[in-house]
């Protein structure tokens, strides 16, 4: 349960049928925000595996050697 819809409950809990009609609909927005996030996760996936593919070899070992020398 997260916390708006926590605070929907407690604020209405003398009314639970518009508490629960509230609820449903932020998780109904929450469930498309993340079905949106993952969708563009993929695709972002995708063309980083397709630009890794692309680049030679060669390219990529000197950018991950370049990579683990930098101090955090």
């Amino acid at each position: 349960m997260s916390y708006l819809t926590l605070t929907v409950s407690v604020v209405f809990a003398k009314f639970p049928g518009i508490a629960a009609k509230i609820c449903s609909k932020i998780d109904g927005v929450v469930n498309k925000a993340v079905k949106a996030v993952n969708q563009l996760a993929e695709k972002l996936k995708t063309k980083v595996t397709q630009v890794m593919n692309f680049l030679p070899p060669r390219w990529i070992r000197r950018w991950l050697r370049y990579r683990t020398s930098i101090p955090s």
